[in-house]
């Protein structure tokens, strides 16, 4: 007969063993234990840690519960079972986290399992506080302050982690990355720099570095870093989708979906990673819209789910105008804002009325200015798709209309939800964007004419009987200067759309024009190898080198668009056109030539000079564009002739361009 002496001394021989590593030795202890005494505490409580440390989650936390029932009083018992956090139902881990809080109020961990059960700013303030001194708890508690988007509590508990433990390196990394997230990479950086001192392989504070190197225009140090990066783990989707983007801005495409195609092959690419890609094929010079199609579609297939009815299409007969919801994140000083404000400044409030629905968050004198002209203005950052969708049909929004498609920011894995009886997508991306939850595409009949634009489509065309897009200029903007000395070809044009085939046909127009040069324009072009490796494109294209200048960015639109003073004639891009920088360029006088193309972001060049009167700017093969460069370079129209013939053109009439895209969208609700 095993008397209670004996247990005791089984329970502590046990317990040493557990103390110097020997698992299945003090197991067998516990085990002996339990034989005689079923509910004994200790012995349960005990094996639980055992088997938990031997990778049997479920086994070992049912003990921890066993023991928890026999010794409610015990807190420590009920910390073991809140630190199994994925094992435990959240109605379970609530209620056990209050137990272990009644039991010791000053447990930090039964505070921060009660904020992940039942998430709460009172629940988190409370485990930051009673974790102070404690570096792991600390972390832990901020971790969770930022998941509930509490930044302000993140970056306390980050701080006060690093505060106690100086050389505990992810909570510089984890600090690093909420201000990347926030969007302050200025605060990031000296954080990123401390993690990587410490270690040097930390995968995500060298891929956030490249961010902040990114941003200051140093794209191939960037590049760089996140070949560092990928070194650790050739199979990190977030790695080679950054690599691919930042090659994109590089302008050297092919290397770009190489990389990208490598993320698309791995199982936790992203809906983002794969837009991505897609927006990397509309800057490949041999894609076809064929290509796009398909592409977008298999994107679609991939990353999202059936649309869900959203209910009666349509307003209620003419009770009320219709209600339009704008999804964008660019409503600031951004491109899509010098198309989006000249229609919200013309729309008729008594027809359309606007929800802007803002990826973004703050803004700036921009976004001040839209959200005057709309009904109302809601950010959606932080929301999920279906709590996206929730609001929107909230709100009962007559038709979604998506601004940004397969660029940053975009919320289309939303509209594949269903957000509204009608969808659609326009201006943001020039291609279809896969979705069969997307009705209508907005577009007008020279940037997508009929027959293989339709087949290429997942969405119906519809064509305005004006052109796609109307331009608002910059307050800002200074008058159109005299021009350069000599003859400059110019392109404000990005990097990205500067392939071969651009390099290629604008090196036969610097050909055909003797002493002419080339002044071209990218943020891109601040990365010395970047304006580098375009030059020397154009020296293999047997143009002198010194014949091509390339600057950087400028910040403020009136410098920017000053630098048009330094151009003769603008040359489209090919088969990626320009659209904010040509009429851009026409704005200050200055005349575009573009090549018209086979899918949409080759004929928008062709729409916009066709809405202001002027086809013969429109080449139909490269001979036409190398002739009509020649022919306006000899003979430059007036440029404040130029800025008049566009002021009064379709491409600026915001009031006919609202009148029709109003009709557009009270046609979509009466037949769809």
């Amino acid at each position: 007969m095993t008397t209670g002496t004996d247990l005791d001394r089984v329970l502590q021989e046990a317990l040493a063993a557990h103390r110097t590593g020997a698992l299945a030795e003090a197991a067998e202890g516990y085990r002996r234990v339990l034989t005689a005494l079923p509910d004994q505490p200790d012995a349960l409580h005990l094996l639980g840690q055992v088997l938990l440390t031997a990778g049997k989650p479920d086994l070992g936390l049912g003990l921890v519960l066993r023991a928890v029932a026999a010794a409610p009083d015990e807190a420590s018992f009920a910390r073991t079972a809140l630190l199994q956090t994925p094992a435990l139902l959240s109605p379970r881990k609530a209620a056990m986290a209050r137990r272990a809080i009644a039991l010791d109020p000053a447990d930090p961990t039964a505070w921060l399992s009660l904020a992940e059960a039942e998430p709460s700013s009172t629940a988190v303030v409370a485990a930051l506080t009673r974790a102070v001194g404690d570096p792991v708890a600390l972390f832990n508690a901020a971790n969770e302050a930022g998941r509930q988007r509490l930044e302000p509590a993140a970056i306390r508990g980050y701080a006060l982690a690093i505060e106690t433990s100086p050389a505990f390196h992810p909570a510089y990394t984890n600090l690093a990355a909420l201000f990347m997230r926030l969007d302050h990479p200025r605060r990031a950086e000296p954080y990123l720099t401390l993690s990587l001192a410490l270690a040097p392989a930390t995968r995500e504070s060298l891929k956030n570095l490249a961010l902040v190197v990114k941003g200051r225009g140093r794209l191939e140090d960037a590049a760089s870093l996140v070949e560092k990066a990928l070194l650790l783990d050739p199979h990190d989707a977030d790695g080679l989708d950054l690599f691919g983007m930042l090659r994109l801005d590089q302008g050297l495409v092919e290397e770009a979906l190489a990389a990208m195609d490598r993320a698309a092959a791995l199982p936790q690419l992203s809906a983002a990673q794969g837009g991505n890609r897609l927006f990397a094929l509309q800057c490949l010079d041999t894609t076809t819209e064929a290509d796009l199609d398909r592409e977008s579609r298999a994107w679609a297939r991939r990353f999202t789910g059936v649309r869900v009815p959203t209910g009666t299409k349509g307003p209620r007969g003419k009770s009320r105008p219709v209600r339009l919801g704008l999804f964008s994140g660019d409503f600031r000083t951004h491109s899509v804002a010098y198309f989006v404000k000249p229609l919200l400044e013309a729309l008729d409030p008594d027809r359309v009325a606007v929800t802007l629905f803002a990826e973004q968050r703050g803004g700036d004198r921009m976004t001040a200015a839209l959200r005057a002209l709309a009904l109302d203005h809601v950010e959606t950052v932080g929301l999920d798709d279906r709590a996206l969708a929730a609001l929107v049909r909230g709100r009962e929004i007559d038709i979604a209309l998506d601004l940004a498609g397969h660029t940053g920011r975009n919320r289309l894995t939303a509209f594949a939800l269903g957000l509204a009886p009608v969808q659609g997508t326009w201006l943001g991306y020039p291609g279809t964007t896969g979705l069969d939850a997307m009705d209508f595409r907005l577009t007008d009949v020279v940037a997508d004419p009929g027959g293989a634009a339709d087949r290429c489509h997942a969405e119906t065309l519809v064509r305005l009987p004006v052109p796609f897009l109307c331009y608002g200029a910059p307050e800002d903007s200074p008058p159109p200067g005299d021009g350069p000395d000599g003859v400059v070809f110019g392109s404000f044009n990005n990097r990205k759309k500067l392939g071969p085939a651009t390099v290629a046909l604008w090196a036969e127009v610097l050909e055909a024009v003797p002493g002419s040069r080339l002044f071209a324009k990218s943020g891109s072009f601040d990365d010395p190898r970047t304006r580098e490796v375009f030059r020397a494109a154009f020296a293999d294209a047997g143009i002198d080198r010194d014949r091509v200048e390339a600057v950087g960015w400028v910040d403020a639109p009136s410098g920017h668009l000053g630098l048009y003073d330094r151009v003769t004639v603008a040359l489209d891009s090919v088969p990626y056109n320009g659209t904010t920088t040509t009429c851009e360029a026409l704005w200050m006088g200055v005349p575009v030539v573009t090549l018209r193309g086979t899918r949409h972001a080759a004929r928008v060049g062709a729409s916009l000079l066709t809405a202001i009167g002027r086809p013969d700017w429109v080449a139909e093969d490269r001979a036409g564009f190398v002739s009509a460069a020649r022919r306006l370079a000899a003979d430059p129209p007036e440029r404040r002739a130029v800025r008049e013939i566009l002021s009064a053109s379709p491409l600026m009439d915001r009031a006919r361009f609202a009148a029709a895209f109003t009709t557009a969208l009270e046609d979509l609700l009466r037949y769809s």
